[in-house]
């Protein structure tokens, strides 16, 4: 039977906040929502969407801790939200670097070895190169998916940005679907790792 989150008893979740470093050495700002004791629980690990943070997944979360899943949401560094770094320096590849540090607090701290990766929209792509390079995810949950940086960034801005980009175009600070980045620092490493197409 399938607990729905407004039937909880007092005390039977409970969100810890946590801190746990980047691969790059950043501090990234975590909860992991701890399902109700007396279970061997599994554990899944929420990316945030681009643009959003730890918070935004927390219905997702608690409906799923309820349920008896312990889920670990964090804010991706250089990114929006608590974790270290400035936004104007956001890359995919480092997105999918702090994926693989949340896999590696789990282990380090919890014992975990496989876990579960659920990701949205834009995080959907760092989550499909993370689940590529690391064994512990042992399955991806990808909802409403963007897999085609480049073709979702043509549409976008009515031009092939990483094209232009490749023919030596430069844009300087950006913004990008909402935020200000510095475009080449972006560019050059979504070409460099392969994760625009």
């Amino acid at each position: 039977m399938i607990v729905q989150p407004t039937k909880l008893q007092a005390g039977s979740l409970r969100s810890e906040l946590v801190v746990f470093p980047s691969r790059e050495h950043k501090k990234i700002v975590a909860y992991l929502d701890h399902a109700p004791s007396g279970t061997a629980a599994p554990y899944v690990v929420m990316a945030p969407k681009y643009g959003e943070t730890k918070k935004n997944n927390l219905q997702l979360a608690h409906h799923l801790a309820v349920n008896g899943v312990n889920v670990l949401r964090f804010d991706h560094t250089n990114h929006v939200g608590e974790s270290e770094g400035e936004i104007n320096q956001f890359t995919l590849p480092g997105a999918v670097q702090d994926i693989l540090a949340a896999f590696d607090y789990l282990e380090q701290i919890h014992g975990v070895k496989r876990a579960g990766l659920i990701a949205n929209s834009l995080s959907c792509r760092m989550a499909i190169r993370a689940t590529a390079l690391d064994a512990r995810i042992s399955y991806l949950i990808n909802l409403v998916g963007v897999v085609n940086v480049q073709h979702t960034l043509t549409i976008v801005y009515h031009e092939d940005v990483v094209a232009n980009h490749l023919a030596g175009k430069q844009w300087g600070i950006n913004d990008v679907l909402g935020f200000d980045i510095d475009f080449e620092h972006f560019l050059s490493a979504l070409v460099s790792s392969g994760l625009h197409t």
